[in-house]
């Protein structure tokens, strides 16, 4: 195999890599909005029944 197959082999599953990474990045990021906004949600219930802020 000459330098430039290796190299472009190595590009290629660094470039994989990446963007696996970003992915799974990008769903913990929207995972934890919607999380956050469940929580208002909650602390706004919970406001409303004349209770004070519950969660965080």
């Amino acid at each position: 195999m000459s330098f430039f197959d290796k190299l472009g082999k190595t590009v290629t599953n660094t470039a994989h890599s990446v963007v696996e990474k970003t992915k799974s990045s990008t769903e913990t990021i929207r995972l934890n909005g919607l999380i956050n906004d469940e929580e208002r949600n909650i602390n706004a219930a919970y406001l409303n029944m004349g209770y004070g802020q519950k969660v965080r």
